[in-house]
């Protein structure tokens, strides 16, 4: 299973967290996914994760953003029902960059924050999901 860390400037001091201390952070992580790792930071918000690929191994890198570039995730789970709520995004004007539950997951949260539903999400685990110049961070966890 995936892993990923973060951290958030509590005090908003205007810089992002450091890229090393992400670094290090996912290194400590390694033995959660060693097949690919990545950092994403933004604001008062920084996020690194590492990688067990299982679903798109080629284009499932993380942390992802989605194709209209409001929504960053890092994500530890899988989503069973993910093709069909890609083909549920899809029909309501939705685009997707690759085949990865992950970013299903991000295209599932800015669509129900648009429209204020709740996610019909079938999943295991956590994610971690920074919506770009909006709250800056939000936890989410469920699973059946």
């Amino acid at each position: 299973m995936c892993g990923f860390a973060g951290l958030y400037d509590v005090n908003d001091s205007g810089s992002a967290p450091e890229r090393d201390v992400l670094e290090a952070m996912a290194q400590q992580l390694t033995h959660r996914g060693p097949d690919d790792h990545g950092v994403f930071r933004t604001g008062p918000v920084g996020f690194s994760h590492r990688r067990l690929s299982i679903v798109d191994i080629a284009g499932g890198h993380q942390p992802m953003t989605n194709a209209q570039g409001n929504v960053t995730i890092a994500f530890n789970g899988e989503v069973f029902n993910f093709p069909e709520l890609r083909d549920e995004l899809r029909r309501a004007g939705l685009t997707f960059q690759t085949e990865s539950d992950t970013e299903v997951v991000a295209q599932m949260y800015a669509h129900v924050r648009a429209e204020n539903m709740t996610p019909p999400l079938l999943f295991a685990s956590s994610e971690s999901i920074q919506p770009v110049r909006r709250a800056p961070l939000s936890w989410i966890a469920a699973g059946l």
